[in-house]
C-alpha cells in the first residue's frame, strides 16, 4: 500500500529531534509499506516555497503552512491534493494537520489520523470559547475514517468529544535498549532520573522539593534532569534555595542514545507531570531497566506495573519521597531485565504494525 504520512512535526537540519517519533513510525509503516512524508512546515523555517528533500531513504515534501492563517491551509491544500492522487492511503498525525486535508478531499480516501494532543482536554471547559473549540475539534475529528490515540486515557478525551466514527488505541514507539545492561550495586546513593521539559507540566520545582526531602531523610540523593525549558532559572534558583544545588544537574537536551545511557546510569525515573497523553520518557524508563515514580494521570497508568512502579497523586513532596522510598524497597530484588519485561511487547514494532494495518483495513470498510 502506498501511504502519505502528513504531519507538522518531523525531523529536519534546524531541528533533528523534532517529531522523532512520527519518524519512527514511517520507519515501521515502511516495512510493508511504500511512505513519503508531506511536512507542514512552519514559514519561518523555509523559504515560502515547496522542497523535497530524502531522508533515509524516504521522500519528504516540504510544505509550507502556518497553523492559524487559513489562508495557508488551502495553499497547503493544493499540494497535499496532488500528492493524494499518487497514494491509497493518508495517515495525518496532529489536528494541525486536518484542515487542509479536509479541504484537499482526504475524507474521500482511507484515512487514519493519529491524535497525540492532551489540548483536546482544553475543551471541555466553559465559556464561549471552550465551546468553539469543542465544536471545531468534534467537526475535525469526524471526518478521518479512522482516529488512532496513543492510549485509552486520550481516547476516552476524544469520545467525550464526540466522535463518531471509529476510534483505536495504538500507543507510541518505545526507544529500548538492545540488551539491558545490569542494575547498579548498592553503594548508598539514590539517583534519580528525569526526562521532560522544565516546564509547568513536568513540574521541575515539584521535583527539586522531592530531592531537598529525600535528602533530608537521609537519603544520598542526587537528580539529573534531561530537557531545557522556560523554567531553567527558576529551577535552578530553588535548589540553590533548598541546599541541593550541588546534588541536581540540568543537563539540557541531549541526543537520544545519550538519553539511554543517562537512564541506566539511574536507580529511580521520577517525573511529576500534571499529565501524559502516553509517558514516551516514561515507557523508555522502564525499557532500560529503571522503576519510576510519576503523577498519576494520563496514559502512563495503562503500561507502570504497581510491582515497578508508583502513580502518585498532587504535588505532595513527602508523598513523592513516600513513594521513591517504597518503590526502591519494592525492586530491590529486581533485575532491569525483570523490570523491563513488565511491558510486555505491546510497543514492539510488529504489534504497532499489526494494530495500524487493522486501521487501514477499517478505513477502507467503514461501518
Amino acid at each position: 500500500m502506498r501511504i502519505l504520512v502528513v504531519t507538522p512535526w518531523y525531523p529536519n537540519d534546524a531541528n533533528p529531534y523534532a517529531g522523532a517519533f512520527v519518524e519512527r513510525d514511517v520507519r515501521m509503516l515502511r516495512v510493508e509499506h511504500e511512505v513519503m512524508v508531506a511536512h507542514l512546515v512552519a514559514p519561518a523555517h523555509s523559504d515560502g516555497n515547496p522542497s523535497i528533500i530524502e531522508r533515509d531513504g524516504v521522500r519528504v515534501i516540504r510544505i509550507p503552512m502556518a497553523p492559524s492563517d487559513p489562508r495557508q491551509w488551502w495553499r497547503a491544500s493544493r499540494g497535499l491534493r496532488r500528492l493524494m492522487r499518487d497514494v491509497d492511503a493518508v495517515n495525518s498525525h496532529a489536528a494541525t494537520s486536518l484542515w487542509p486535508l479536509v479541504i484537499a478531499g482526504a475524507s474521500r480516501m482511507k484515512w487514519v489520523h493519529t491524535e497525540h494532543s492532551s489540548a483536546i482536554g482544553s475543551s471541555f471547559g466553559g465559556g464561549l470559547a471552550a465551546r468553539r473549540a469543542r465544536a471545531i475539534r468534534r467537526a475535525l475529528l469526524d471526518r478521518p475514517s479512522v482516529v488512532v490515540t496513543v492510549s485509552d486515557y486520550l481516547g476516552a478525551l476524544v469520545q467525550r468529544l464526540g466522535r463518531r466514527g471509529p476510534l483505536v488505541t495504538i500507543p507510541n514507539a518505545v526507544d529500548s535498549s538492545d540488551q539491558v545492561p545490569a542494575r547498579r550495586t548498592e553503594d548508598g546513593r539514590l539517583r534519580l532520573v528525569a526526562v521532560g521539559g522544565l516546564n509547568t507540566v513536568k513540574r521541575p520545582l515539584l521535583a527539586i522539593g522531592i530531592v531537598a526531602e529525600l535528602r533530608s531523610r537521609g537519603h544520598d540523593t542526587t537528580l539529573t534532569w534531561v530537557g531545557g525549558g522556560p523554567l531553567m532559572d527558576e529551577t535552578v534558583m530553588l535548589a540553590t534555595e533548598l541546599g541541593v544545588g550541588d546534588h541536581v544537574d540540568l543537563v539540557g537536551a541531549v541526543r537520544p542514545e545519550a538519553v539511554g545511557a543517562l537512564l541506566v546510569a539511574s536507580d529511580v525515573f521520577l517525573l511529576p507531570t500534571t499529565g501524559e497523553t502516553f509517558g514516551v520518557a516514561i515507557a523508555e524508563a522502564i525499557a532500560h531497566g529503571l522503576p519510576v515514580v510519576v503523577g498519576a494521570i494520563g496514559g502512563q497508568g495503562e503500561f507502570v506495573d504497581p510491582a515497578v512502579g508508583a502513580l502518585v497523586t498532587g504535588a505532595d513532596t513527602a508523598t513523592y519521597a513516600d513513594a521513591v522510598e517504597q518503590v526502591v524497597e519494592r525492586t530491590r530484588t529486581m533485575t532491569a531485565e525483570e523490570i523491563a519485561a513488565t511491558l510486555g511487547a505491546r510497543f514492539s514494532d510488529a504489534a504497532r504494525l499489526a494494530a495500524y494495518d487493522e486501521a487501514f483495513a477499517i478505513a477502507a470498510h467503514p461501518a
